[in-house]
């Protein structure tokens, strides 16, 4: 770890590198959080990669709290249907990220704190 509390040599670095696993893509749209990020393909589907600490990928913390290369988040429009949902924009945010879908249904994903 560096001072910063971040991997050396790992899965976070100051310096621009090209992102493996969108390269057969056409990329519509970026958004950024602190520790991860969200591309919206030309097919409107989701990929996200980056930390998932918080739960901010969308995906089962027990499972994955980081994914280094990108990641298709497949959403279903209600549970039990087979309607995929096709996304218009997305948004990362410090520790969440929105995703507003074609249905007009619009996803969080975060994990919520009480205190």
């Amino acid at each position: 770890m560096n001072k910063a509390g971040a991997p050396v040599g790992g899965l976070f670095s100051a310096t621009p590198k090209k992102v493996i696993g969108l390269d057969k893509q056409f990329i519509h749209d970026v958004a950024c959080g602190d520790n991860h990020s969200l591309a919206l393909d030309m097919n409107r589907d989701v990929f996200g990669w980056g930390s998932n600490l918080e739960g901010q990928l969308g995906i089962d913390m027990s499972v994955c709290t980081a994914m280094s290369q990108p990641r298709k988040l497949i959403l279903y429009e209600f549970m039990n249907s087979s309607n995929r949902e096709h996304f218009v924009s997305i948004q990362a945010r410090k520790k969440y990220s929105v995703m507003t879908a074609e249905s007009r249904y619009i996803y969080v994903s975060q994990v919520y704190h009480q205190d």
